[in-house]
């Protein structure tokens, strides 16, 4: 019968991983090595710090520009309801409404570009026909402002997810 030599886990894992052992103490004993990990370290977290920033700014940037979507949409309607006599295309809270949705479309997500371009259509419908009913992106018909507030909310909720995913 042969005799099995029995080691610990610690050993295993130093038989193992020698190699690693070895080059640490290349590396204490010579500080030219070291300064070399050291700058190669200190690279590896610069550039991830980067990264990290830049994308925290474009989801500071996106947050701002939903803000400001949301915001313009009520400016638009109450514009365009204290105004009489001026076709609403040419009203410039409803131009600011229109032009933030090609700010969303560069910088969006895919799904909240579609439910801006629901949105918008809701808000032109209300916009041409506001005693109008019309069918809602969930297929109920609804009156023109009640779809409009319907669609926004769409849009709002695909912002918040669009901003938790990142």
């Amino acid at each position: 019968m042969s005799e099995v030599e029995v080691i610990t886990a610690c050993e295993n894992v130093c038989r193992d991983f020698h190699w690693f052992f070895d080059f640490l103490s290349d590396v204490a004993t010579n500080p030219i090595y070291a300064i070399f990990l050291g700058f190669g370290v200190s690279l590896l977290i610069w550039r991830s710090q980067t990264k990290l920033a830049s994308r925290l700014d474009f989801n500071r940037e996106k947050r701002t520009l939903y803000r400001d979507f949301i915001s313009q949409s009520g400016k638009a309607v109450h514009e365009f309801e204290a105004t009489v006599g001026i076709p609403w295309q040419h009203l410039p809270a409803v131009r600011r409404f229109w032009s933030l949705k090609y700010e969303i479309t560069l910088i969006g997500s895919e799904a909240v570009d579609q439910k801006t371009k629901v949105a918008l259509d809701a808000a032109e419908q209300l916009f041409e026909h506001p005693r109008s009913k019309f069918v809602s992106s969930d297929g109920l018909s609804r009156e023109a402002d009640e779809n409009f507030r319907f669609e926004l909310d769409a849009v709002i909720e695909a912002m918040k997810a669009d901003l938790i995913k990142e």
